[in-house]
């Protein structure tokens, strides 16, 4: 495994908007990690951070936060190409953003399947706090949450 790095896409407008999903459609790969997202192209509009994890000059996934209007939260949306799970590329993306959340005081939910239980490791590794949990999924901050900030 090498080391990934995120590589930011800038939507600042409509055409890099049609770009990047001409990208993603153009890769049945990404366009299926893509697929599982709730609504890509609505999400991708509201995002205020936009990443495609690259190892190697390949694109394995991407990580975004994303404004949700619904909760008043931002969350992080994570996706890796199923031939690049279970190797660590998750964890180091995951890593990567952390870093770029604290670095501008963001708090940031992830929410991760109750039978996902490589992508729970994942969060939790990298500092993520159980905040809740329903049935089907459980909820972490990432970021420097109250109770580290009161340390």
């Amino acid at each position: 495994m090498g080391d990934v790095i995120l590589k930011r896409i800038e939507l600042d407008d409509q055409n890099s908007l049609v770009k990047i999903q001409r990208m993603i459609n153009n890769d049945e790969d990404l366009r299926n990690v893509f697929s599982g997202q709730r609504n890509t192209v609505s999400r991708l509009l509201n995002a205020c951070y936009v990443a495609f994890i690259q190892q190697q000059k390949n694109t394995i996934g991407f990580v975004m936060i994303v404004d949700n209007a619904r909760t008043r939260t931002q969350e992080v949306d994570i996706g890796i190409l199923k031939p690049y799970r279970k190797q660590g590329y998750g964890t180091q993306a995951l890593s990567l953003l952390k870093d770029i959340v604290i670095a501008n005081d963001l708090v940031v939910e992830a929410q991760v399947s109750n039978t996902n239980t490589a992508a729970i490791r994942t969060v939790v590794n990298n500092g993520g706090e159980l905040i809740r949990q329903d049935q089907e999924h459980s909820y972490f901050a990432l970021g420097q949450t109250e109770s580290e900030k009161k340390k």
